[in-house]
């Protein structure tokens, strides 16, 4: 009868709270766990019949019926581009009111969606999708500022997304993301943050250690000057307007990636003396060093080669970002010369103490 009674007794209703404030022990419905829409007449509405018999009509690519905690549903129209470019907009607007008013019929008196709750995007708008085709809904950042990881880094984040929130919401200021992998040191000085995680498995694991694991991932690097101006080109070069949210997505990486195995060669070919060997052998080298300081990222390493087996990293489309900057296609690649560039830094500002003979 109660499926979500637990071994201590509690009976789990599936609703969403919020403690208001913080501490307080007086907590605000905020939702459900499911689908559930709860409107502000206590009436509840499933959304996901409506919009399956909305979306059988050939006009319409994607519905979202939305209307929690408002008095009545109301729904966000995707069009087919291919089928409404048939259509007078007059047209397109009428047979998305006759979708609507089918699927009002098999719903609630209290789901029914009213003609001047509709909202049909324009062509070139799509609704967010996740990787499998399912609306991706738009749900509020948290408040609280305590969520935030206790780090620099964490905090950083927190604050800048709510300010650009603020300024979306505010002015309508355009928001862009960008998507890096690593970001190397510059490439004309050299210049590399030595507490980052591959100067340290450079310099600490392959300098001090002598050893380097034979394989990892793959090197995609771009020396931060280059990442730099790809942004500042992207941005000089955005209108206002874009044609999709999609476009405002940016991944940023080096397009001349190499193997860990020609990282490895270019490195022996610049001065750096060490062995390779497998993966397993340099973590227990690494465990058994805890003096050493690449040591504090044991666990990441522990993880990224348990069984034997690297990590699997995600694979970036950068033809969009390539249409839009020059300055990727313009990135040097991971070779010998750059490589050395690091290595000379390192050793100069005395990171790199151990195995190296500058070949310069």
């Amino acid at each position: 009868m109660a499926p979500d009674f637990t071994t201590n007794g509690p009976y789990s209703p599936g609703d969403l709270f919020l403690e208001e404030p913080p501490g307080s022990g007086h907590y605000i419905i905020q939702a459900r766990k499911d689908d559930i829409l709860v409107h502000t007449t206590g009436e509840k509405t499933n959304p996901v019949p409506i919009e399956l018999s909305i979306q059988e009509h050939p006009i319409v690519k994607r519905a979202v019926v939305i209307g929690h905690q408002r008095l009545c549903c109301s729904a966000l129209i995707e069009l087919d581009s291919e089928e409404a470019s048939q259509h007078e907009p007059h047209s397109i607007e009428e047979q998305v009111f006759t979708a609507v008013k089918a699927a009002n019929k098999d719903a609630p008196t209290h789901s029914h969606i009213a003609p001047a709750l509709i909202k049909i995007l324009p062509m070139d708008k799509y609704l967010p999708t996740t990787g499998k085709g399912n609306e991706i809904k738009e749900e509020p950042l948290p408040r609280q500022a305590e969520i935030a990881l206790a780090q620099g880094y964490g905090q950083a984040k927190y604050a800048g997304e709510h300010m650009c929130l603020a300024a979306m919401d505010l002015w309508g200021v355009p928001v862009d993301i960008y998507r890096f992998g690593q970001i190397s040191g510059d490439s004309e000085t050299g210049v590399w943050n030595t507490a980052e995680m591959i100067p340290l498995m450079i310099c600490a694991g392959g300098g001090e250690l002598g050893v380097l694991p034979d394989d990892c991932q793959q090197v995609d690097w771009i020396p931060v000057n280059y990442a730099a101006a790809c942004i500042a080109d992207i941005v000089m070069n955005t209108t206002t307007e874009m044609a999709s949210p999609v476009e405002r997505v940016h991944h940023i990486l080096n397009p001349h990636v190499i193997s860990w195995s020609e990282l490895l060669e270019h490195l022996q070919s610049s001065g750096l003396q060490f062995k390779v060997i497998s993966t397993k052998e340099w973590l227990r080298m690494l465990l058994d060093s805890p003096k050493n300081p690449v040591y504090a990222l044991a666990s990441f390493f522990e993880k990224m080669f348990a069984e034997g087996k690297n990590m699997e990293f995600a694979k970036f489309s950068m033809e969009k970002t390539s249409r839009r900057t020059t300055m990727l296609e313009r990135c040097p690649p991971i070779d010998q010369k750059l490589i050395q560039h690091y290595l000379n830094y390192w050793w100069k500002i005395g990171f790199l103490k151990h195995g190296y003979t500058p070949n310069v």
